[in-house]
């Protein structure tokens, strides 16, 4: 019976996409929809809206706080040390300054791996170089080990 029952929310659920769509230009959500359908007369609650976007599979992307990078910076914590290279980029003795950070990349499959290379500033050789799934301190160190081994 149910299956042969109409759709009760089947005009709300075009009036949902055409405010989506049209006005919003698809970087509206639940709120926005919502505000939108009471100034057009239809009083639903907000929850209705939500499971309504839900099963129609409309959501934003556009400000959705999963499409924000990863960032480890919490602040100052600890001690800071002192600017030795004063920016001047040009060492010319190999093995005196050596570059590292850890780069993020999204994997075709959904899936994100992070590097963590180390770089000669004299030769711009990669001198050591980790990856992982996880941005944790196993990776750090491994890439250190691996200088440790590799440095002369």
């Amino acid at each position: 019976k149910r299956i042969a029952k109409k759709d009760k929310y089947a005009e709300v659920k075009d009036l949902i996409k055409d405010i989506y769509y049209n006005e919003g230009q698809g970087t509206y959500g639940y709120r926005p929809i919502w505000a939108a359908l009471r100034d057009k007369g239809v009083k639903l609650a907000i929850e209705t809206v939500r499971k309504l976007m839900r099963s129609i599979g409309l959501k934003t992307e556009l400000y959705h706080k999963r499409t924000a990078k990863y960032s480890s910076y919490k602040g100052t914590v600890g001690k800071v040390a002192d600017n030795l290279l004063q920016q001047h980029f040009d060492e010319e003795r190999p093995y005196h300054v050596l570059h590292t950070d850890i780069t993020e990349y999204a994997l075709t499959n959904g899936k994100k791996v992070y590097l963590s290379p180390v770089v000669d500033e004299a030769s711009l050789e990669i001198l050591a170089c980790t990856a992982s799934y996880s941005p944790d301190m196993e990776l750090v160190l491994g890439m250190l080990d691996e200088l440790e081994t590799k440095l002369p």
